[in-house]
Parts: structure tokens; sequence; C-alpha cells
């Protein structure tokens, strides 16, 4: 397993299915799932979604505060939703946490996780270079850094 992530199956009875997708974002994976965007100026260049059967379950390993010990991690389920990147691996770039009922993205280097406030599918592709672009320096507005000790479960 990668210590910061691991796909899950979504056949097993304990674990997510695709049926806890927001009813929108399940109508965008399995339409066209095409972007009408300008990716200039895009940190991870120009990128794609996964279809609707394509989409996986992952667990994303979420580190704690600095102060806590490092051996442990915070195990938090979602799906990872997009297929490719062109300047930057696509794993937990844009993730959806149904248990949050949120929109984020796992940085597998820092182990960490950011949340985007409130926000659809739709409001999503009405300008997704900022949402993406956010992850690199967060915008206050629209996302932010989870600290997730006492909010998920410890593990380890």
């Amino acid at each position: 397993m990668d210590r910061c992530r691991k796909t899950l199956p979504l056949s097993a009875t304990d674990q997510m299915s695709t049926d806890e997708l927001p009813p929108d974002l399940t109508a965008f994976l399995a339409g066209d799932r095409a972007l009408d965007c300008d990716f200039t100026g895009c940190e991870i260049g120009e990128f794609s979604f996964h279809t609707l059967a394509d989409v996986c379950c992952v667990q994303f390993n979420v580190c704690g505060s600095p102060d806590e010990s490092t051996t442990g991690y915070y195990a938090i389920h979602g799906f990872d939703l997009l297929a490719k990147c062109s300047g930057y691996a696509p794993a937990g770039m844009l993730i959806y946490l149904p248990d949050e009922d949120a929109y984020g993205s796992f940085d597998c280097d820092h182990e960490s996780l950011i949340l985007f406030k409130s926000l659809t599918i739709m409001e999503f592709l009405v300008d997704p270079v900022r949402f993406i672009n956010a992850i690199w320096g967060p915008d206050p507005e629209v996302a932010e850094i989870v600290d997730p000790v006492g909010r998920f479960t410890r593990v380890g």
C-alpha cells in the first residue's frame, strides 16, 4: 500500500459506492465531462475527469498536527475524480468526500487535506482553474486547509 493513498474496492460492503456521489456530480461524470475553459495559468495544466464507471474510492491518509506522533494518520475515505493532468499527477488532485459532503484536494507529498467551501460540481465548472490553483495558495474565499485532529478518526 502507498503510505498516503490506497484504492478501496467499491464492491466491499463496508466501503462506499458511487451511489454516495451527489446527483449533479453523477450526471456530470456519466455525461461527456467536457471542460470549456482556458487552462492558461492552471497549476496542473489541462485536466480531465474519470468517467462514472472509472471513478474510484480511495483512502487518503492525512497527518495530524506537527506535535502528534509521526506513526499515525487519519484515514479519510473519498472519491478520486481526475483521470489526467498534463502538468501533474492527478491522484488526489480533486476529490469528493461523502462524509463531509465536500470537494477537496489531497496533497500526498505533505499528507494534508484542503476542502472547498460549499462547492457543487457546477460551481467548480464555472471557474475550475481558480479552485485548482487554490490548492497551491489557499484562497480563503473558497478553500481551507483542514486540521484532522478532532474531526476524523486517528489510525495507528
